[in-house]
């Protein structure tokens, strides 16, 4: 009988000890799938993360893009802008040579004017010259007549 009663304390020891690394066990399944649903939800952030920098790189290159279409236009309205600049000094240039012309031409207009004021006073003078020698004429030949 004592071998019996030694037999199922020791039963019963290596029953607690069971029953102690079931629930070791247990705890640690528990701990595992903690771990594991963990594991899991750390994988959907780092998927959701790695899609965020895909957009994020995605827009970036777009905005490179546009960045590069933006410096072209920019570069191209310069371009333009000088030379509408060289133009307009163009025109202001062509602007001076016919202005210097127009004065140019008014200058000689005007001393034509003045010449012809002269001359209109010249002839003047000279039809009063004329007619006092018409009179003169007239006077003779009365004078000649009688």
């Amino acid at each position: 009988c004592s071998e019996r009663d030694a037999l199922r304390a020791s039963n019963a020891v290596i029953a607690e000890e069971r029953d102690a690394l079931c629930a070791s066990l247990g705890q640690m399944r528990g701990e595992r799938d903690a771990l594991l649903e963990s594991q899991q939800s750390l994988s959907r952030e780092r998927d959701a993360l790695v899609a965020d920098q895909r957009s994020i790189t995605g827009e970036r290159d777009a905005l490179l893009t546009e960045k590069r279409l933006l410096s072209g236009e920019r570069d191209a309205l310069w371009a333009d802008q000088k030379e509408a600049r060289r133009e307009r000094d163009a025109l202001r240039a062509d602007l001076r040579a016919v202005t210097g012309e127009r004065d140019a031409l008014l200058e000689r207009v005007g001393g034509a004017s003045a010449e012809g004021l002269s001359m209109q006073g010249q002839i003047h003078e000279l039809k009063m010259w004329n007619e006092g020698l018409s009179g003169q004429n007239q006077e003779l030949i009365a004078r000649v007549s009688e």
